[in-house]
């Protein structure tokens, strides 16, 4: 990544796991130092992130993982008293920063020279501890009707992303058009100009939780994020957002370089549930992972590890209190189950497998044959089973600090349209949810949104959009569609059911197979359970279950099985208001993840992921050209991550690829990778350079960005460790660092304004000695 976590600005990050400046390999080869001049032309990203230095003596950049602070997260027993909490600390050698006013667990910062891990585990060891985890940093996630209503905001008819979730026919169907000033929603982020001329009315209040000093009145991204949420709409200025009248809680904890740190985020959370807050955005991430195999299902699975078990505890507690959580994806352009599935990092808090928490992917419009249809961004993260739903993310018009006005891109952007949402939904409720416990409203609210997402007319999803989206959001997403705010208010809509979340499926001996899942809907608790019968040809009932797991003890030895399962009000025959998305999964070999293919000229290259390739036999790969459907193409060792061909004449292909096992069972294909070859160049798909915005334009990756439409290039690491390790510490070399950031603005814009340009660019790191 580039810089902080920042996934916004430029629409696309890289996909791994943050650290302080770029990430880099740690060691610079000898083939890194020959590119000294290299780096003059491709560069890198802004200076490094230095660490928020915590209150009292202050641990070099060295200490600790040099991404995180050196500190940990302990919760005591309830019934250890003060002076024994302050010996335990002593004994270990840390001292107490500060006590979490609103959740019951102390910041303790290590010395310079500790080893945090043994510290860690003498804690865990300590019978008088309840919980330990290492103090982590988050960093922001951005990366840019006949009743219907338009309102007077001069730049309205630039905000694409308003009128593709159809708002102005939504706020034609409610009695207050855009009004939720009786609902309290809280913006965790980073401080927001509370001075802007469309933000001043709607932002309450705004409390700093971040480490060290409130740094100032308004930072881009938590500004621009608010702006989509709430900027004041019809009242001739600026811009609107999704809600005109809204009572915004600022709960900042990100700071200048938009970084901040998990007990921050714990803080903040708890203060906006304290103040009555019912929806919270979290346009946020940092990385967190579980044991490898299977999919959680509470926030249990995060204790063992000790990671973010406190963050996932807050929330699920927010859950309890009739709190709505809406998470941004993240930017990694990742498959978030295959990483779960293979003990990955996954982005944390869209994550959570909590039934209070709407996790957000990035979706951008497309024309094809005059019809507008959408497709997932480039850079956002998907998942099947872990990612709710997609709204716009790409190019989003939104407020910046000093009255300013820019568009950015991100799940970031895309977070607060749902928040929005939500806010609209728990102002003007449905009248069949009268009687329904506050406590509990959250959670219909949630459904409603999901329910009602738009989709393509063919596919297993409800809504009503205008053309094809499906054919690339189903797969990807839990609802397969992206959120539609008309289809949430219009009350002869009916919302069938939240599909089933989480479905993970795993052999338990030779004849039983167990699958678990997150049930998380508030009207239907029956789950009706299909197995595919390779002899029919067809789905067969297995069962229909109440609960969150199911064991089938009578299946086919070895190999992948699959099954579908969706979540119904009862167990007679459902219609499909009565229903939801049948769900699938597999138990036994896992399908290769993440696949993609890119073009240049006549050649094309598919990249693919694989968990569990130890045990496996071959992979095959299918392709589709321009004239013909799918047959086989090649075979593989499963070792292998890619593969390079030219072909021989131009448009669309497809590939796919199953994992197989030496006695010829199979996983099933994987998600189709798509290209289009136009001979001269590519029109892959791929989000293109959307240009700067004057928000932290400096933390890019300038060149590499324009070239390739994203910093996500894997053979920029090389250049990125030579960078850090050894032009940085030498004057002549941070000299030339420093004029690098000067000039490479003005010439990626250059580069980003034509194709061909972009071309030459790209070839021209191809032929670098990488």
């Amino acid at each position: 990544m580039c810089g902080p976590h920042l996934l916004s600005s430029v629409a696309h990050t890289t996909r791994r796991p943050p650290r302080p400046g770029c990430l880099w390999p740690r060691t610079p080869t000898p083939r890194g130092r020959g590119l000294f001049f290299s780096v003059l032309l491709i560069g890198c990203c802004g200076a490094p992130n230095l660490l928020m230095a915590p209150e009292g003596p202050a641990p070099p950049e060295e200490a600790g993982s040099g991404e995180d602070p050196h500190e940990l997260l302990v919760r005591f027993e309830d019934s250890v008293g003060p002076d024994l909490r302050a010996h335990t600390h002593e004994v270990y050698g840390v001292h107490p920063r500060r006590r979490s006013e609103h959740r019951d667990f102390e910041v303790v910062t290590l010395p310079p020279y500790a080893d945090r891990a043994k510290i860690l585990e003498k804690y865990r060891q300590d019978p008088h501890v309840a919980h330990v985890e290492p103090n982590r940093r988050v960093y922001s996630t951005a990366a840019t009707a006949a009743n219907a209503v338009e309102p007077d905001d001069p730049r309205f008819s630039d905000q694409w992303a308003l009128q593709r979730i159809e708002m102005p026919r939504a706020w034609g169907f409610m009695e207050t058009p855009g009004g939720a000033s009786d609902i309290t929603v809280a913006v965790i982020d980073t401080l927001v100009d509370a001075d802007h001329e469309d933000l001043s009315g709607p932002l309450g209040r705004q409390e700093w939780f971040g480490d060290g000093d409130r740094d100032t009145d308004g930072r881009p991204h938590g500004t621009h994020v608010a702006g989509i949420l709430g900027a004041e709409g019809d009242n001739g200025l600026g811009v609107a957002g999704v809600v005109w009248d809204a009572d915004m809680l600022s709960a900042a904890f990100l700071d200048e370089q938009d970084r901040g740190s998990i007990s921050g985020a714990i803080e903040a959370i708890a203060f906006a549930v304290d103040e009555g807050a019912r929806v919270l955005n979290l346009s946020y991430a940092f990385e967190g992972s579980v044991e490898g195999g299977s999919l959680p299902t509470d926030c249990d699975a995060f204790q063992e590890g000790g990671e973010s078990f406190l963050h996932c505890e807050a929330l699920a507690e927010a859950g309890d209190e009739g709190v709505l959580a809406v998470a941004a994806g993240g930017n990694e352009g990742s498959d978030q189950d295959g990483r779960a599935i293979a003990g990955e990092t996954i982005q944390l808090p869209a994550a959570y497998p909590l039934d209070n928490v709407i996790a957000v992917a990035a979706s951008r419009e497309e024309d094809s044959d005059s019809q507008s249809w959408d497709r997932l961004a480039g850079f956002s993260n998907f998942g099947y089973r872990t990612v709710h739903l997609a709204a716009p993310g790409v190019d989003i018009l939104s407020t910046l600090p000093d009255n300013d006005y820019d568009h950015l891109s991100g799940t970031s952007m895309a977070a607060p349209m749902v928040a929005g949402a939500a806010a609209l939904l728990f102002a003007e409720p449905k009248p069949d949810w009268e009687g329904i416990d506050d406590e509990e409203l959250h959670l219909h609210v949630r459904e409603r949104l999901l329910g009602t997402v738009a989709c393509g007319f063919d596919d297993d999803c409800p809504g009503n959009l205008r053309g094809d989206a499906g054919s690339h959001l189903a797969e990807r997403l839990i609802t397969g569609g992206r959120l539609d705010v008309a289809n949430a208010l219009d009350p002869d809509i009916q919302e069938p059911p939240v599909p089933p979340s989480f479905i993970h499926a795993e052999r338990e001996g030779p004849d039983r197979i167990e699958l678990t899942w997150l049930d998380s809907s508030p009207t239907a608790d029956h789950f009706r359970v299909q197995r595919w019968s390779e002899d029919e040809q067809d789905w067969l009932d297995r069962d229909c279950v109440q609960g969150q797991r199911y064991e089938d003890s009578e299946t086919p030895e070895g190999g992948s099985v699959h099954y579908r399962l969706r979540a119904q009000r009862d167990c007679a025959d459902a219609s499909a208001s009565d229903a939801s998305r049948w769900m699938e999964v597999a138990a036994g070999i896992q399908r290769p993840t993440e696949v993609r293919a890119s073009a240049d000229g006549e050649r094309v290259r598919v990249r693919w992921q694989l968990s569990g390739a130890e045990h496996l036999d071959r992979l095959e790969l299918q392709r589709a050209g321009p004239s013909s459907g799918f047959d086989d193409h090649r075979e593989f060792n499963p070792e292998e991550r890619s593969f390079t061909e030219t072909v021989d004449e131009t448009g669309t292909y497809r590939y796919r690829l199953r994992a197989c096992e030496e006695d010829g069972t199979c996983s099933g294909w994987s998600r189709t990778a798509e290209v289009r070859v136009e001979g001269d160049g590519t029109a892959e798909v791929t989000e293109k350079f959307t240009g700067f915005g004057d928000a932290d334009a400096d933390l890019r990756c300038f060149i590499a960005t324009a070239a390739y439409g994203s910093p996500d290039h894997a053979d920029l690491d090389t250049l990125r460790d030579f960078r850090d390790d050894v032009l940085r510490p030498h004057p002549v070399g941070a000299a030339l660092v420093e004029v690098y950031y000067a000039v490479s603005p003005p010439v990626a814009r250059w580069i980003a304004a034509d194709e061909q340009r972009q071309r030459w660019a790209r070839r021209l790191f191809e032929a670098l000695p990488l």
